[in-house]
């Protein structure tokens, strides 16, 4: 009997394992289906970049930014000035993926894949214990991680594309801020802001966080005991400042390789003008996309830009609800996450929101309401199969 009790002791206390699994199991099963369904079936958009010999279920995952990536672990970086060039792609994950390839001689694309699909699920566990931190339900927690995983642009997740890995480490930096883990905070900082640029705002994050532990916030701001205990912490816990600090990192050391190889070390930003990115603010870029509507209908190119509008105009709605509900910390980092890349352009929102955890931790709140849920899970895995269908027939998605 002691036996069975304690087998049943352990299934209660890893159920939590299994029912991530079992999301992240059935999730892949929709987008892989639907990509091979709409790969066999539907016409595919001609005079695009192709993979090299490949069977056609791994090749399809690399679309579109893909073949950048690729061209990093194939060829090393380089720089054309005035032209589009590899340097505006962080070195993380393509380091990743050559590592995988070339230690297990695996090709380039399969090795990504793995490195994405690995990173998501490593994403998901976090996110769950994250949540679970946050709300102290796990329904709530759970509902969080099944929303991203069937999110109709989660496919990027398991493509090859940089999402799954920024995702886990932004996710995982303020996992361990929570638990105030400062070291695997800052260690996973560091990668981060080596994966994207905009990772270097997860030091804000861990420095937020580093300040609420010591007694200061926004809504202490004009209590001079707040400053006294945050002057007290700082003499105390100065080397943990010190730790934190090394966060950027990742970004400068790409930015001195850049500097060293090509003279130039924000060539990652001076190469942007190539791709006809010019900051105009979000308003501005939102204001030209329903002209655009306005005037010429619901193409598929401005069918695609009123989907980028309304997922914009919601994920800021969530950030802002956020700031209540998980602190100002998650709301501010959603919305720079958010307003950064819109500035130039809304055209990837559907994909860049999917690294806006905090916006998946207020849906699994709001899922506690049935038919919100029930919306929320059938739209999402219906839009998931008819996008992956779309994207990996090489027609523009986010």
């Amino acid at each position: 009997m002691n036996v069975v009790k304690e087998v049943r002791e352990k299934t209660k206390k890893y159920h939590w394992l299994f029912q991530i699994v079992m999301v992240f199991t059935l999730s892949r099963l929709i987008i892989f289906g639907a990509a091979h369904i709409g790969n066999v079936m539907l016409p595919t958009d001609t005079g695009h970049w192709m993979p090299e010999e490949i069977h056609p279920f791994w090749a399809m995952w690399a679309r579109w930014d893909s073949q950048w990536y690729k061209w990093i672990v194939e060829q090393g970086y380089w720089l054309r000035p005035g032209q589009m060039s590899n340097v505006a792609f962080f070195p993380m994950y393509p380091l990743l993926v050559d590592i995988l390839s070339s230690t297990f001689g695996i090709n380039i694309i399969i090795a990504s894949i793995v490195i994405s699909n690995t990173a998501l699920l490593g994403a998901f566990l976090f996110l769950y214990k994250l949540a679970l931190l946050e709300f102290v339900d796990k329904d709530s927690a759970y509902r969080t991680v099944f929303y991203l995983a069937f999110f109709p642009t989660s496919f990027f997740l398991s493509s090859m594309y940089t999402e799954s890995l920024f995702l886990l480490c932004s996710v995982a930096v303020i996992y361990f801020a929570r638990l105030r883990q400062w070291n695997l905070a800052t260690l996973m900082g560091i990668l981060a802001s080596a994966t994207r640029v905009v990772g270097v705002f997860t030091w804000g994050l861990v420095m937020w966080e580093w300040l609420r532990v010591h007694g200061w916030t926004l809504n202490q701001i004009h209590s001079q005991k707040a400053w006294l205990d945050l002057r007290r912490g700082i003499k105390q816990d100065w080397l943990e400042l010190l730790i934190i600090g090394l966060i950027p990192l990742g970004l400068l050391s790409y930015m001195a390789f850049l500097k060293l190889n090509f003279g130039d070390s924000i060539a990652f930003a001076s190469v942007q003008s190539a791709w006809n990115r010019e900051n105009i603010g979000p308003f501005a870029v939102i204001a030209n996309d329903l002209r655009y509507i306005f005037a010429d209908g619901f193409n598929q190119h401005n069918t695609l830009s009123f989907l980028n509008i309304i997922t914009f105009v919601g994920a800021i709605g969530l950030a802002l609800g956020a700031w209540k509900r998980l602190g100002a910390g998650y709301s501010i980092y959603v919305l720079i996450m958010l307003v950064l890349p819109a500035s130039s352009s809304s055209q990837s929102i559907l994909r860049y929101v999917l690294v806006c955890f905090p916006i998946f931790m207020m849906l699994g709140e709001m899922g506690k309401n049935p038919k919100v849920d029930r919306y929320l899970s059938v739209g999402f895995a219906s839009l998931l199969g008819l996008m992956t269908a779309i994207f990996v027939n090489w027609i523009f998605v986010a």
